[in-house]
């Protein structure tokens, strides 16, 4: 994580003991340990859960991404209209966009 990319943190943290690092109730209890005063018990304490950014939603409201496909051939928006409508995957959108900008250069 990139939080946690700092140079002398990572020499700090890659010279503890591995029996330390990783003993505890917790996966990453030393990083727990380290944030209890900070962090609520709800936080730390639940089940994994996933993250996402939100890239649909960021490319529906780009004007630059708008504006990208306007200007496109006709299949290619179409399938722009498609990805709008909520049946074109993003990450299909966003190999259409490289394509195009690659083009471009």
């Amino acid at each position: 994580r990139v939080p946690f990319l700092d140079k002398d943190l990572v020499n700090y943290v890659t010279a503890i003991n591995s029996d330390e690092k990783y003993s505890g109730s917790f996966k990453k209890q030393l990083l727990i340990d380290s944030f209890t005063e900070l962090i609520p018990r709800e936080i730390y304490d639940r089940p994994k859960m996933g993250f996402s950014f939100p890239f649909a939603k960021w490319l529906k409201n780009s004007s630059f991404v708008n504006n990208e496909f306007q200007k496109a051939g006709k299949i290619t928006a179409l399938n722009f209209e498609k990805f709008k409508s909520g049946n074109l995957h993003w990450s299909q959108l966003i190999l259409l966009l490289h394509l195009k900008l690659r083009d471009k250069a």
